[in-house]
């Protein structure tokens, strides 16, 4: 009887433990950032980043550390670049349609990116220097705040939620729009842009950014 007992405790523990297992894997599987990957960077859509990397052989640049650091720099600049020029800003517009159709200027010219990493690694019987250069998608600084201007004739002055209000207060006082998207066909896969926009099944646009405040 008491063997009985002992024998049903450890399996409850070990269904207690499979269920936190279980429930910490759903929960890291669930909470991790939206990522698209790029051939030499990313777009961190979660936390609103993106990013280019850039690498300087040692070996192809007389072994001289600057010089590498340098070869790397301007390769994570155009990294970034090339990363941007592929992000979307509506359902069918990238930075880099809108510079070609002359819509917009340089795309160079709209980043306000930042040095996030420099390391030095080691491979194929070489060494290189590698950088990493990260830009915003929002905020002050952000791409999105850049091309405000170019779709719309003219911007609110921004108001100062401190005053009066919390962030979190003007966060609940925002109007919300939920959208139950379950069931979509595998190619009408939602997906991630600066300015995103809705449409009805007839194709008639239902919410996009001049219809926002």
């Amino acid at each position: 009887m008491r063997s009985s007992k002992i024998k049903k405790i450890a399996l409850l523990f070990c269904l207690a433990g499979l269920f936190v297992l279980g429930f910490s894997w759903a929960q890291e599987k669930w909470s991790k950032p939206f990522m698209e990957s790029r051939p030499n960077g990313k777009v961190d859509w979660d936390n609103g980043y993106f990013y280019g990397v850039g690498e300087g052989s040692l070996k192809l640049n007389g072994h001289s550390e600057s010089r590498a650091l340098k070869t790397a720099q301007a390769g994570a600049l155009s990294s970034i670049l090339q990363v941007a020029a592929r992000i979307r800003v509506d359902d069918r517009t990238t930075l880099l349609d809108m510079e070609q159709q002359k819509m917009i200027v340089r795309i160079q010219g709209l980043i306000e990116y930042e040095p996030f990493d420099e390391q030095t690694i080691r491979k194929n019987n070489d060494i290189f220097k590698q950088v990493t250069y990260r830009a915003p998608l929002h905020g002050v600084k952000g791409l999105t705040r850049q091309l405000l201007t170019y779709f719309r004739e003219s911007m609110s002055p921004v108001e100062d939620v401190s005053v009066g209000q919390s962030q979190a207060e003007a966060d609940e006082s925002a109007p919300w729009l939920i959208l139950d998207a379950r069931g979509l066909e595998r190619n009408k896969a939602l997906q991630p842009a600066l300015f995103p926009k809705i449409k009805s099944e007839k194709g008639e646009t239902v919410s996009d950014l001049n219809s926002v405040d």
